[in-house]
């Protein structure tokens, strides 16, 4: 899976849980969530068509679930911002799996 400059620097600031000078684009999508009421209950890496990775972020609402499409990579900053559980498809590792066969 590739992901951008950006993204992974996200995911490496949540990791070392550091503080940046001003909020960055992932503090700001916290604060709404914080401000909507939304919890994060999961994200799940859910489809891999033409070799791009899709995900869902599934937040719970005061009216039921909602889910989101998003690009893995913002998903697992979601994920980590809000110690939420992460999942794959066994169908994406297999597919994966069999892209990565197929380029040998």
């Amino acid at each position: 899976m590739v992901m951008g400059y950006f993204e992974a620097q996200a995911i490496a600031i949540e990791m070392n849980a550091l503080k940046a000078t001003r909020p960055l684009t992932f503090d700001l999508l916290q604060t709404l969530l914080l401000a909507g009421n939304f919890s994060v209950k999961e994200i799940v890496i859910d489809a891999i068509i033409n070799q791009l990775f899709y995900a869902t972020v599934v937040l719970q609402t005061m009216d039921g679930e909602l889910e989101l499409d998003t690009i893995p990579s913002d998903a697992f900053v979601i994920a980590l911002k809000n110690k939420a559980p992460m999942y794959i498809y066994r169908s994406v590792l297999k597919a994966y799996q069999d892209l990565e066969l197929n380029k040998s």
